[in-house]
């Protein structure tokens, strides 16, 4: 896991302390459990790193797709300009 994620996922399960509950409720559950088993927090954590992953390969696909264009039309110009790209 990248630093990024873990920034970002440690910044989340931050605001989401300092907000307060948000399943209200599974608040007695959760004062039930240990702090390791706290399904909030766990829920809470794998669902921002699905969107840090999910957003960090959007935007590689992107830029790949940027920087392969940008070379096709240097090495074929004329198969690139026939196809009307």
């Amino acid at each position: 896991m990248s630093f990024l994620v873990i920034q970002v996922v440690n910044h989340v399960l931050q605001d989401i302390q300092n907000v307060g509950l948000v399943f209200q409720s599974l608040r007695p559950h959760l004062l039930d459990s240990s702090p390791g088993d706290n399904h909030m927090y766990v829920l809470v954590k794998l669902t921002a790193q699905g969107y840090c992953k999910i957003g960090l390969h959007h935007m590689a696909k992107v830029m790949n797709a940027r920087l392969s264009s940008e070379y096709m039309r240097k090495k074929l110009p004329k198969a690139i300009l026939f196809q009307h790209q």
